[in-house]
């Protein structure tokens, strides 16, 4: 028998449906940050908060419609959903803030790492916090 040390993350059709929504926040999260760096556009850490926001639009319908099918939208998931991703955002700055100060780090790589461990994160807090209790579906 194999342990799997966070029972969540076994294979079921909810987290693949979270894989799929936050590969595509994920996704326009990186296009639009290194698009605005790459373009001269925003330094780095103000391009990664942009970025951030255009991700969080996209995850927030993603998420709520498709990953964990809300059908009615309340007022509280989305100030939740607000709170967790200024949280997001944070760390965000943080680790894009941190690359700059160190000349080992390029820019695409800070962004990368911001969109591996932010996910994971993410679908803890939406899993057991954000959505929980707004309208979900018998999924």
């Amino acid at each position: 028998m194999i342990i799997v040390p966070f029972p969540e993350l076994r294979f079921n059709t909810e987290f693949v449906r979270f894989l799929i929504s936050g590969g595509l926040a994920t996704l326009s999260y990186v296009t639009a940050f290194n698009g605005l760096v790459y373009a001269q556009a925003l330094p780095a850490p103000v391009a990664s908060v942009c970025a951030y926001f255009v991700g969080m639009v996209v995850s927030y319908l993603a998420h709520s419609m498709f990953t964990f099918s809300i059908h009615s939208h309340k007022a509280s998931g989305v100030i939740k959903f607000t709170v967790q991703s200024c949280l997001g955002i944070l760390l965000s700055y943080s680790i894009i803030a941190m690359s700059q100060g160190s000349n080992r780090i390029s820019h695409f790589w800070a962004s990368i790492a911001v969109a591996l461990v932010i996910p994971l994160a993410n679908y803890f807090l939406m899993k057991y916090w954000t959505f929980r209790g707004d309208g979900r579906a018998g999924r």
